[in-house]
């Protein structure tokens, strides 16, 4: 009798271990959907999900007899690039946009603008002496050795005046022939070739704002938007910003790969990377959870979109990109989508010091829309890169039509 106790004993005791062991995984897997929501939700990165929100709070459905319920089902001509999404754009991008490749400088930016490029990007810091922000290249991370001869409120400025207007300064030294130019990476269009004309002003502006803290006390972040961007004496204009129409227009309008290009016009999309804010502001962590609310609060109040989640994929190295196994996209048939499905972004890593990549090819062969080049870098792949968006008179080009044309190049 003992015996066969015993016996139950233990089959009843193997029974709850194996139950124990059926259950850890899916425990453990809750709690990576648990580390992955907290990672999204403090920094509201999930555009997707906001930007839904906000679209649901602003469409009513049509109701029975609305004259405009017809034209809300009419399927959109996607053979028009107004109609398209986000995700379906190769965009002009530059990296390091105030940077000659010796100095950082309003000339240089209003250039590279000039050139057709509609993701500008800035390095931001404030200077350990000077409590002002500055912009330009730095050497470390705490921004001692960088050269404080641009402020931000110049580059600011500027934009403000210029991201929708053409530079007649900038148009005269484009104008100017090469052999009288110091400009690096800022060629001639060849006569004859086409150009972008004034078209680039007809596209939305992408203000890529990366930061460096002198310490992780310092909260650059909520200075540019208190002393830089608040209100209506902020330094871009309202008009020009993405505001949501709740909080009394207090926190920016989220944006996502789905948004048409038609909704961005004239607008300046302000975007920061996550791994940007929390190398600043949780470096030993690299958690959200240990970055300062206020500064949550100053980053929902101007920044559109972010890149290094989900909505808008980051790679921090061109190296990383060249060991990457092949990503096609597809044309479809008809019109000027594709089957693309998500948006990425590079940035040059530290070690990328030699040579831009081939922004065509990372397209192409690796589905990367969006590559930052080093236009003071002047090298055969930026030529190329430029001459593509000269070619097609647009900053924003249709992946569809880079695909076909790299596909008749072969």
């Amino acid at each position: 009798m003992l015996s066969k106790i015993n016996i139950y004993t233990v089959i009843t005791l193997l029974s709850i271990i194996l139950l124990v062991l059926c259950i850890q995984p899916y425990s453990n897997m809750e709690g990576l959907e648990q580390q992955s929501a907290d990672y999204a939700t403090p920094f509201d990165e999930d555009a997707d999900e906001l930007a839904m929100k906000q679209t649901a709070t602003k469409t009513k459905p049509p109701q029975t007899g609305d004259s405009s319920s017809q034209a809300e089902t009419t399927p959109e001509n996607l053979n028009d690039p107004a109609n398209l999404p986000l995700r379906e754009f190769m965009i002009m991008s530059s990296y390091d946009s105030v940077f000659d490749g010796k100095t950082p400088n309003i000339n240089t930016l209003a250039d590279v603008m000039h050139a057709g490029a509609r993701f500008i990007d800035l390095n931001v810091f404030m200077g350990a002496k000077e409590k002002r922000l500055f912009v330009g290249p730095t050497k470390n991370i705490d921004a001692t050795s960088a050269d404080l001869t641009l402020k931000l409120s110049e580059v600011l400025s500027y934009i403000n005046e210029y991201a929708f207007t053409v530079d007649n300064k900038a148009k005269a030294r484009a104008e100017t022939p090469l052999n009288e130019r110091n400009i690096p990476g800022i060629n001639k269009v060849s006569k004859g070739a086409p150009t972008l004309g004034n078209n680039y002003t007809e596209y939305p502006l992408f203000l890529n704002i990366r930061i460096q803290q002198t310490s992780p006390e310092t909260d650059i972040i909520g200075t540019i938007y208190n002393d830089y961007l608040a209100g209506d004496k902020g330094l871009i204009s309202t008009k020009f910003r993405l505001l949501g129409d709740g909080d009394n227009g207090e926190n920016a309008t989220q944006i996502n790969g789905n948004t048409k290009l038609r909704d961005l016009k004239g607008r300046i999309v302000i975007t920061m990377d996550i791994d940007n804010i929390l190398k600043n502001y949780a470096p030993t962590s690299m958690n959200a959870l240990d970055v300062k609310p206020s500064v949550k609060d100053s980053i929902r109040k101007f920044v559109n979109i972010k890149t290094g989640g989900h909505t808008w994929h980051t790679y921090h190295s061109y190296n990383t990109i060249e060991s990457l196994s092949k990503t096609v996209i597809s044309p479809k048939g008809g019109d000027l989508t594709t089957d693309v499905k998500k948006m990425y972004v590079a940035y040059p890593g530290i070690k990328d010091t030699s040579a831009n990549p081939n922004a065509i090819s990372y397209l192409s062969e690796h589905g990367i829309q969006t590559t930052l080049m080093r236009f003071y870098m002047r090298d055969k792949h930026l030529d190329d890169y430029k001459t593509l968006f000269r070619d097609f008179k647009s900053p924003m080009v249709p992946i569809n039509n880079v695909l076909r044309k790299v596909s008749a190049n072969k």
